[in-house]
């Protein structure tokens, strides 16, 4: 049975990432900040060829809140196809204007990782946010995430998904609030990493007398809480998963709830399967992270696609109980 030709494609980008990490070191230790610059320009230019030329990426920036309050600088910056020309290139980026920020490693260690979370709220602080949806209350309108070309768990006994995913265990516990969490964590040659958020969750999504019902109750009781889980990307097809593609295929999603012409070519992604399947640890919120407007109208108003059978994981509705 013939593959889809992205997935081709996405195999292309892997290896061009690889040969570059390759060559880059070589010269790394001599020079360690032209290196950095390097990598970041990699990225910076795989999101030029799989994002609409009408995006503006830039590299190297601070993000400019409405009070003129500077985030720390930022590596890669997606702007808003919006953003007034003659202010792409000063450097200090206005937060309204701003669709994406990464920060870029070319070997990924433990403390980037808990920085990477401090920072991911800095950078959506700035942020202006409206309230009154599950989408609004729990999604920065700034894609917050970390693209490295390789990591440093590299010895035989390493477990470098393990390590990876407990720096992320941290960081969630620690957050104060969904929306200030960041959205993917991508390594060129191990996995990508990607935040989901579930409006609100409860006994109704279990069978009643199931143990996933009985384990909710004894925990939660009966209160529905919102939740959110970094779901590692992965599939049995090693030879169909990339984790470019599926970074590729989040962010063209992500970004889609604000650029809605976008949506074609992400529901096009999203049908290849370029992501994969998912699997991560749930992290359970009270009620409290939304305002008393949504709070008291929530369970009523959501829709619930997964029971009706028309799920797709994108359906771009801010009612959806998967944000």
């Amino acid at each position: 049975m013939p593959t889809n030709d992205l997935i081709d494609f996405m195999q292309s980008a892997t290896d061009e990432m690889s040969a570059e990490y390759n060559r880059i070191q070589k010269r790394a230790l001599e020079d360690p900040g032209t290196a950095g610059d390097q990598g970041e320009e990699n990225w910076a230019e795989l999101l030029r060829k799989w994002l609409p030329s009408t995006f503006k990426i830039v590299t190297k920036g601070r993000i400019v809140g409405i009070d003129g309050v500077a985030s720390p600088q930022v590596d890669v910056i997606i702007l808003r196809p919006e953003y007034p020309p003659s202010l792409e290139n000063e450097k200090l980026y206005l937060a309204g204007g701003v669709l994406a920020a990464f920060e870029c490693k070319l070997t990924l260690k433990s403390k980037h990782l808990k920085a990477f979370f401090d920072n991911s709220k800095q950078v959506k602080s700035r942020m202006q946010y409206e309230l009154g949806t599950p989408y609004k209350e729990l999604q920065s309108p700034i894609i917050y995430g970390l693209l490295a070309h390789s990591h440093s768990w590299n010895g035989l006994k390493s477990k470098p998904i393990e390590i990876i995913e407990e720096a992320i265990n941290q960081g969630h516990s620690a957050s104060d609030h969904p929306v200030y969490l960041p959205d993917f964590i991508c390594i060129a040659n191990l996995s990508c990493w990607t935040v989901n958020k579930v409006a609100s969750s409860g006994l109704r999504q279990f069978k009643k007398g199931s143990i996933e019902y009985e384990g909710f109750l004894k925990v939660f009781g009966k209160d529905s809480r919102p939740s959110t889980c970094y779901m590692r990307q992965y599939s049995k097809s090693a030879s169909d998963f990339k984790s470019i593609g599926a970074l590729t295929t989040g962010l063209l999603c992500k970004i889609s709830w604000q650029v809605p012409t976008l949506r074609p070519i992400a529901k096009y992604f999203k049908g290849v399967k370029l992501e994969g399947s998912g699997l991560g640890k749930a992290f359970w919120w009270t009620l409290e992270i939304y305002s008393d407007k949504l709070k008291a109208v929530i369970d009523d108003k959501l829709i619930n696609d997964m029971d009706s059978g028309q799920f797709t994981g994108n359906n771009w509705n801010e009612w959806s109980r998967f944000i």
